[in-house]
């Protein structure tokens, strides 16, 4: 997902995103130690969603407080 994709999202559908891609990122670690996987760069570009997921969760969060 891109990063304007990203903030066109509502709060609660990025938290269930980050869930869902941590637990991808799991599984992914899990089968890279278990197995060869082809994609190597799959859990890069999960860590990179997750990061901007939780810095957009962040503006929102600093947002609403200087919002008051």
């Amino acid at each position: 997902m891109k990063l304007d994709e990203l903030r066109g999202l509502a709060s609660e559908d990025l938290e269930r995103n980050l869930r869902e891609w941590r637990e991808e990122l799991f599984r992914l670690r899990y089968t890279q130690v278990s197995e060869s996987v082809e994609n190597t760069s799959a859990r890069r570009e999960l860590r990179k969603r997750i990061a901007r997921t939780h810095t957009i969760l962040r503006e929102r969060q600093l947002q609403a407080q200087k919002d008051g």
